[in-house]
């Protein structure tokens, strides 16, 4: 009886230890700024059609339909870690902003005492361009609804997922729908690939990505901006849990194993299941020259140091040493093993 006891509270300390709320100690939540009072509304989900498992509403500063109104997607993390979950998609955020890339604006605030949201700025101007999802492209490209491909392709399943998203097959899409403006889109696809592979980005489904298209003639087709890359640089890890593992496997392990297990949605189409490193590599072999060269682009831009002053000068009130020095570590490593998969 006492061992079963015993074994149960293991059981609930082990799971508790993945869902704790972040205390003060891990992100001190009055550091985060409040949205000043006054001229914004957040709407919700039935005023805004909004996308995505997270909670979210969409906050806007005035008519949310109207082309001259400021709006941003106001997303909560998920569970009890939702403080560590904005934090980390604005990190995300902040060191796509330093690379030659195309990335969503977005800040980090409070809208009430302990409601932490990520404001992700809306690049969709209403009435004169519209984006068209990489699901919806897909649909588009077999002449068909998003609903017909998720269920003629089983994209619940995961592994059926890299089976449509191969790279092959999007560029096939892509260059169908869009021959004219292939170049560009291409080189907009291959610097998200490039920016997914350094932070690590596990999520990027068919409704993370798409093509702006204009309603009006005086706009130009183009890929769209980053947005909603909330996944990777451990926020599914509490300190405790990073110190940990850190102590049990050895720091150096610990990272290389985290990085490895990091597998983007798209893939090679080879049979085989693709990490960030693996696909990276499979590109600047397959596509050797332009595709190659934009990957480089984004790789050749990253400085770390440059990324660890902007972490201490934006973050360090927020987040606590030992998480800004896994996060540096972590993207040093990714670094250095993404230069030598493409042979930087």
């Amino acid at each position: 009886m006492g061992d079963r006891s015993e074994k149960k509270m293991t059981r609930r300390r082990r799971k508790d230890r993945f869902t704790t709320t972040p205390s003060r100690l891990e992100v001190n939540v009055r550091a985060i700024p409040p949205l000043p009072p006054g001229g914004w509304k957040l709407c919700t989900s039935k005023e805004m059609a909004l996308v995505g498992a997270a909670p979210k509403n969409y906050l806007s500063y005035g008519d949310p339909l109207s082309s001259k109104t400021l709006g941003y997607i106001a997303k909560k993390g998920r569970m009890k870690a939702d403080a560590r979950e904005c934090v980390t998609e604005e990190i995300i955020s902040k060191i796509g902003s330093m690379l030659p890339l195309e990335i969503a604006s977005s800040k980090l605030v409070r809208v009430s005492k302990h409601d932490v949201r990520f404001l992700s700025r809306n690049f969709i101007v209403p009435g004169q361009d519209t984006l068209v999802h990489g699901i919806e492209l897909v649909a588009r490209y077999f002449q068909t609804n998003s609903d017909e491909v998720e269920s003629a392709f089983g994209l619940k399943n995961r592994k059926q997922e890299h089976n449509l998203y191969t790279i092959d097959n999007i560029l096939t899409v892509l260059m169908s729908l869009y021959p004219k403006e292939i170049r560009h889109l291409r080189e907009g696809f291959f610097r998200m690939l490039a920016f997914d592979a350094f932070i690590g980005a596990p999520d990027r489904h068919g409704m993370n990505w798409g093509v702006l298209e204009p309603l009006v003639n005086s706009s130009s087709i183009r890929f769209s901006p980053i947005y909603d890359t909330a996944r990777g640089l451990f926020r599914e890890y509490s300190d405790a849990d990073l110190i940990e593992k850190a102590q049990q496997r050895g720091r150096e392990c610990f990272l290389e194993n985290y990085a490895e297990r990091s597998r983007p949605i798209f893939s090679t189409g080879q049979g085989q299941t693709d990490n960030h490193f693996s696909l990276v590599k499979w590109i600047s072999v397959k596509y050797p020259h332009a595709c190659r060269n934009t990957i480089c682009k984004v790789f050749n831009a990253v400085d770390i140091l440059s990324i660890e002053r902007m972490l201490q000068q934006r973050f360090r009130r927020i987040i606590t040493q030992d998480r800004i020095g896994f996060i540096r570590d972590l993207l040093s490593l990714r670094l250095d093993r993404l230069r030598k998969e493409v042979q930087l």
